[in-house]
């Protein structure tokens, strides 16, 4: 029998009993403190990505810190990092040729260049001995700010402003889509989907991977975006691949995972997956989500070509309200690029409220760093239209799903379920758990209640 590519053992961890206490308050406090060294350690990764040619100084130049102190620890650091992006970077040409330009390689060796390019990315991804290298580390900041001067911002998106759903257009065209060869998962075909930028706002061409099941029958199609800062594949365990791609395409959907703008292989150089999002606020949300939802109305209409009887869209935290702002502004797009679902988990609306007052901004320095640049709450609200879902939605409410926690504090959920009420979401379509932020990602990672509606909903519409 041929090989295929494995269910990571910390999945498995999570799924035990034992997983149950990552649903706790404990762990959610526990979590949310260690955020600002998750991606502190990811800007010093994205730094040494950056200056690998120029040097130990270069280095620490870029990160405000003293040249004198702990050069060796540090050149030595850097080093072994550099050994590591350049095994990564070979592995991705390889894996470019195999998987995209017809390269030879047999079914077992494509899983086997799969999985010892996750395994290599991901070292390269994680970068702890520069956190433990590099002097006074804990003093850098997690986010390299560039916040536009409120002024500027709101004259430079004035008719945006005035016309919020012009912002959150359709493309006007659906782009050629380019499909990798595959390569076989625990129960699945599992291959990716590429295609350019339909977006003024990237550059960096789209990309998803695709999960499907091994004996084709229907394909209800499932379009599904992951959080922020998420690497997806470039890491060993990718959470979405399992409990939703693997999941329902074992069970007889297509699963699209997509990644978001400046994410993944999308990362802008010297940047780190999701750091332009925090860096650049206000404006950086509408690009990234009207990026993002340009390029799920293609995968709907690529899904509706490959003959998906129905699709839907969810995601969590990001993602979630990515699919929010979607279900609420598709309604004049083309119906071949319009999903007949949604499925938004860990949502949130009212981004100008996020972005003053989540714990997520705070801890990062989001929240200080838009006052530093003069946003206020008043200043932030004049931008709120271009981030809150409009009035109405354009997914009709009884398809809308919504999974969120109560006790989320870092994509708070009362705007959302405001504007839920206010599209008229009957409240049965409604689940809500006692639990945190992470409570809700490992809620749908240990329960089935997510994927049992998915399917059940995707059954019903395909009838």
């Amino acid at each position: 029998m041929p090989a295929h590519l494995e269910t990571p053992r910390v999945h498995r961890a999570i799924e035990s009993p034992a997983g149950a206490l990552l649903t706790t308050r404990p762990y959610e406090w526990l979590k949310r403190r260690s955020l600002p060294r998750e991606f502190r350690t990811a800007r010093l990764r994205a730094v040494a990505d950056r200056t690998a040619s120029a040097g130990v100084d270069a280095y620490l130049d870029e990160l405000g810190i003293d040249r004198a102190a702990g050069r060796k620890r540090v050149r030595d650091a850097l080093e072994r990092h550099r050994g590591r992006k350049r095994a990564r970077d070979a592995l991705e040409v390889r894996w470019e040729t195999v998987f995209w330009d017809g390269g030879d390689a047999t079914l077992d060796g494509r899983v086997a260049l799969e999985t010892d390019r996750r395994t290599v990315s991901g070292r390269w991804a994680r970068a702890g001995d520069l956190l433990e290298a590099t002097p006074d580390a804990e003093r850098v900041a997690a986010v390299d700010f560039d916040v536009p001067d409120p002024d500027d911002a709101l004259a430079a998106w004035e008719s945006r402003l005035d016309d919020p759903a012009s912002a959150y257009a359709a493309p006007d065209r659906v782009p050629a889509v380019e499909t990798s060869a595959t390569v076989p998962g625990p129960d699945t075909s599992e291959y990716w989907v590429r295609f350019p930028s339909v977006s003024e706002h990237v550059a960096e061409p789209a990309s998803a991977k695709v999960f499907e099941p091994r004996q084709e029958h229907g394909l209800p199609t499932l379009v599904f975006g992951s959080g922020l800062g998420m690497m997806y594949d470039l890491l060993s365990y990718w959470p979405e691949e399992e409990y939703v791609g693997r999941e329902l395409a074992a069970r007889g959907y297509r699963v699209v995972l997509p990644e978001s703008p400046w994410h993944g292989r999308r990362e802008r150089p010297g940047r780190y997956s999701g750091e332009p999002y925090l860096a650049e606020p206000p404006v950086s949300l509408v690009r990234l989500y009207a990026a993002q939802l340009r390029e799920w109305a293609v995968l709907t209409a690529w899904a509706r070509e490959e003959g998906a009887p129905v699709v839907g869209v969810g995601g969590i935290s990001l993602g979630g309200i990515a699919t929010l702002l979607l279900a609420g502004f598709c309604g004049p797009w083309p119906d071949e690029m319009t999903p007949d679902l949604a499925f938004p988990a860990a949502p949130s609306a009212r981004l100008d409220r996020v972005l003053a007052g989540s714990e997520l901004t705070g801890l990062l320095g989001v929240r200080e760093a838009l006052r530093d640049a003069g946003w206020t709450d008043d200043r932030l609200a004049e931008f709120a239209p271009l981030l809150t879902p409009p009035d109405d939605a354009g997914v009709p409410p009884e398809r809308v799903f919504p999974f969120a926690g109560r006790r989320d504090r870092m994509a708070p959920y009362g705007d959302a379920r405001d504007v839920l009420s206010r599209w008229g979401v009957p409240p049965q379509n409604r689940t809500e758990w006692d639990v945190g932020h992470f409570g809700v990602l490992v809620t749908l990672l240990r329960q089935s209640t997510y994927q049992d509606a998915v399917a059940a909903q995707l059954d019903w519409h395909a009838r």
